[in-house]
């Protein structure tokens, strides 16, 4: 007898059974398991839709399959296979359901089955609910340009902190245009590579985890704290300005050289400092890692400012201000160290390093301790790169003319120079160095020439290149490629 089987009573859209097994389910396959994969996989991640959304989702997909005929199929062609054939089947689409599954959470950018973290951050229900209570809200998306992305965070922080100045603070509108036009004129114009940094080291630790990009909350968040750094860096350059009489900043005049600021400045100074630590509370104030944080910053801030004490008295001061004092036996190696580890290297590499190891899980005391003593020596030579620019660098391409001879600077060149010279050369050193007179300043560039300072700065390049490479090769205990950024940021700079 014949093996067609009848078509009578078939729900619609059912396909009917050909008396051949394999060729049954090759048409019936793809439907039957893409849609109850995708059912199933959307119904177990609530995470990603919603309990609401999901119950839904299985009663829509149930009643799509029931109306096709896709279920009625398939089960009249389970019946007509033997158990070994059912069971091999059946294990089949098992494996069918947990491959596609894992894709939609690819897509979806949450956990997957088989991976512990996800390749997208995404906001957690936790963080939602502590976004609402911390009254927060970040924004959906950002620019994928990491440049962009920080200027945009930029714009948003700094009305954060002027927003509750009326209601809070009982703050007039001309204070609040005053703290706007100030954090606009110093805060944005530099080049910003600290609080980039800062977000760049998140990025990386991130990847190493597997996260392939941060979601625009946690981006949002690793640029406040990169802006929090260049509030800080604003702090220090308007208070610095006003200290060394400076007359210039960014290609602008100094904030207190502005004609409607002048000593206002101090005060801004301060106003710039406290914003660090409003931001800081804002985001993170409920944080586990908040404390250290705040600690963090407070302790960057008083190194930076010893440094800076040694700095300004590296020459002893005179009761008239229009009259310097040369005394060229103050400059030693030990001194230039402490200055440059302390003024430069804590605030401009240690804090970006840290602010991205404390976010990203890696803030404990011995792997904070290892990246302090890498970045110190990081530090010392990008001040000494610094120095060494300021005196033989192209204009054209440092964007400036160095005065640190004139300025009568504790650098490293003219320390290097006192601790070789013999009795005729410390002559020319202390009668030429320290005054605005091209001729003398020629002198002292000469000097540095015939005692091979040059080649000196590019044997000590290149040793402390390889002793920090060798540095984190050593490291087993954390990622290394934010120390990579860092050292690679400045190795064989022109500017």
């Amino acid at each position: 007898m014949g093996q067609n089987q009848s078509t009578e009573g078939a729900i619609p859209g059912s396909a009917p059974g050909s008396g051949n097994v394999l060729e049954d389910l090759s048409e019936l396959w793809p439907t039957a398991v893409a849609s109850l994969a995708t059912i199933f996989f959307l119904a177990f991640s609530p995470k990603v839709v919603g309990n609401f959304t999901s119950f839904f989702i299985i009663i829509g997909g149930v009643g799509f399959l029931v109306y096709t005929g896709t279920i009625a199929s398939v089960l009249e062609v389970l019946s007509n296979m033997s158990l070994q054939e059912q069971l091999a089947h059946g294990a089949a689409v098992i494996a069918a359901h947990f491959f596609i599954g894992s894709q939609v959470y690819s897509l979806l950018g949450v956990d997957g089955w088989f991976k512990g973290k996800p390749k997208v951050l995404a906001m957690s229900k936790e963080q939602a609910q502590q976004e609402a209570k911390d009254n927060v809200t970040y924004p959906q998306t950002l620019p994928d340009d990491l440049k962009q992305a920080f200027d945009v965070c930029y714009i948003s922080l700094a009305q954060e902190l002027v927003n509750d100045l009326p209601s809070n603070y009982e703050m007039p509108q001309e204070v609040i245009d005053w703290i706007s036009n100030m954090h606009d004129y110093n805060v944005k114009g530099g080049k910003l590579n600290r609080g980039r940094t800062v977000v760049e080291v998140h990025q990386r630790l991130a990847a190493s985890t597997g996260v392939q990009k941060l979601s625009a909350r946690e981006l949002y968040r690793a640029a406040a704290l990169g802006w929090c750094v260049e509030w800080l860096q604003a702090f220090f350059l308007v208070a610095d300005d006003i200290m060394d009489d400076s007359e210039t900043r960014r290609g602008q005049p100094c904030w207190y050289k502005k004609s409607d600021v002048k000593m206002i400045a101090i005060n801004d100074s301060f106003l710039l400092e406290s914003a660090v630590f409003r931001i800081l509370k804002r985001h993170f104030g409920s944080e586990p890692y908040y404390a250290k944080l705040v600690d963090l910053f407070h302790e960057v801030i008083f190194q930076t400012e010893l440094g800076q004490l040694l700095d300004l008295t590296s020459q002893p001061m005179t009761n008239d201000p229009h009259k310097h004092v040369v005394d060229l036996t103050r400059f030693t190696i030990n001194r230039y160290q402490l200055i440059v580890k302390y003024k430069t290297a804590f605030y401009t590499f240690y804090l970006p390093l840290a602010l991205g190891m404390i976010t990203s899980g890696h803030g404990t005391a011995s792997k904070l301790s290892l990246a302090r003593n890498i970045c110190c020596i990081i530090g010392e030579f990008f001040q000494i790169q610094d120095d060494y620019l300021d005196c033989f660098g192209d204009p054209k391409v440092t964007g400036k003319v160095g005065t640190d001879i004139q300025d009568n600077k504790c650098s490293w060149l003219v320390v290097q120079a006192l601790s070789r010279a013999d009795d005729k050369q410390k002559s020319i050193l202390q009668n030429n160095y320290g005054q605005w007179n091209d001729s003398k300043v020629k002198k002292i560039k000469d000097l540095y020439v015939d005692m091979k300072l040059p080649e000196l700065y590019k044997e000590y390049e290149e040793k402390t290149y390889t002793d920090v490479m060798k540095l984190i090769g050593d490291i087993n205990d954390m990622p290394t490629e934010i120390f990579e950024l860092a050292i690679n940021k400045i190795y064989k700079r022109s500017k």
